[in-house]
């Protein structure tokens, strides 16, 4: 299983893996710009209104706790 996932959708840009949907969100969620998310799943209807560094910061913490 992937570490860290994207998925292009016709509604929105899918991100597995740096939201388990359980435990309470990162709070640099908050930072990141317009975005929802569902259990296990970050989405994102547009990549150009995101704080990309903040995106690649939640991206690499995924990657971290997964001890990959």
């Amino acid at each position: 299983w992937p570490v860290v996932g994207f998925s292009p959708r016709k509604t929105a840009l899918s991100v597995y893996g740096v939201y388990d949907g359980y435990a309470p969100p990162d709070p640099l969620f908050e930072d990141l710009g317009p975005h929802t998310t569902g259990v296990g799943c970050l989405y994102l209807k547009r990549l150009d209104a995101v704080d990309l560094d903040v995106l690649e910061t939640l991206v690499r913490n995924a990657w971290k706790r997964s001890g990959a």
